[in-house]
């Protein structure tokens, strides 16, 4: 990453909100909204089913709340829940792109994006 886009970043960072938290029990289970989740460093999301795979890049998945509307649009319905999306958590307030190669908190969880 560029350091003039590394400084814009810092000096104008946002606290983001969780709007969702999600969970596949399955490989091809449906997604389940959940309130709270545990993380495990390495491992990913408890209850959810990419947990089973040690050493996965993809621990915790997420989405950004902006782009649901925006998804909608393009598939040409009238709403797009986050659960049909196969993502454990609904972030709001921050841009995730921004965050990329960087280590960032959701909650108490810290968490490092590739």
């Amino acid at each position: 990453m560029c350091p003039e886009l590394t400084t814009t970043r810092n000096s104008f960072a946002r606290e983001g909100r969780l709007e969702w938290i999600g969970v596949r029990p399955g490989h091809r289970k449906p997604i389940q909204a959940v309130k709270q989740v545990d993380v495990v460093a390495g491992q990913g999301v408890i209850g959810d089913h990419a947990r089973s795979r040690p050493g996965s890049k993809r621990q915790v998945t997420l989405i950004q709340a902006v782009h649901l509307p925006v998804i909608t649009a393009f598939i040409d319905l009238r709403e797009v829940q986050p659960k049909l999306l196969r993502r454990n958590l609904v972030i709001s307030g921050i841009n995730l792109y921004a965050l990329a190669n960087t280590r960032f908190y959701v909650g108490r969880v810290l968490l490092r994006s590739y």
